[in-house]
């Protein structure tokens, strides 16, 4: 059961709750599960973000590193278990099998623990560092520091 004007509704009041900054990390994490998790449906990790921010604890900020980073984490706690729609009417989503499911979690948790030492080497000063992390995660797509 798909309707796609009210998932973009749904879409569209989680960015603007957040201050426009939903739809910015819905891109990047597509962009980068592209390459990282190529069997997992855009819409399957636009949706978990989605429902990340449901909670008005859990508020997306400007700051697209950090927020890349718990995108990440809110994903790889989801990914193994079953995924709602955003409607909330089907109950799973998540067509994944168990062995994928599996697999993409080990690449979700890699892909945090290394996007947490960029932020740490950032917040250090290291931003040769940071960036040299950063390349880990996102590959060879991402420009090198020429600080």
């Amino acid at each position: 059961m798909t309707d796609p004007i009210r998932d973009r509704d749904k879409v569209a009041a989680c960015n603007k709750a957040n201050d426009g900054n939903v739809l910015e990390l819905i891109r990047l994490i597509k962009k980068w599960g592209q390459t990282h998790l190529r069997n997992v449906p855009s819409y399957l990790l636009e949706t978990i973000i989605v429902h990340s921010c449901e909670d008005p604890e859990s508020k997306i900020g400007e700051n697209i590193s950090q927020e890349f980073e718990r995108a990440l984490m809110s994903i790889s706690s989801a990914i193994r278990g079953p995924i709602s729609d955003l409607k909330r009417i089907q109950r799973d989503i998540n067509t994944l099998p168990l062995s994928l499911r599996n697999n993409y979690w080990s690449i979700l948790n890699g892909a945090r623990e290394l996007s947490a030492k960029a932020l740490e080497a950032e917040k250090n000063g290291d931003i040769s560092l940071a960036f040299q992390r950063w390349q880990y995660v996102f590959g060879k797509e991402f420009p090198k520091y020429d600080g």
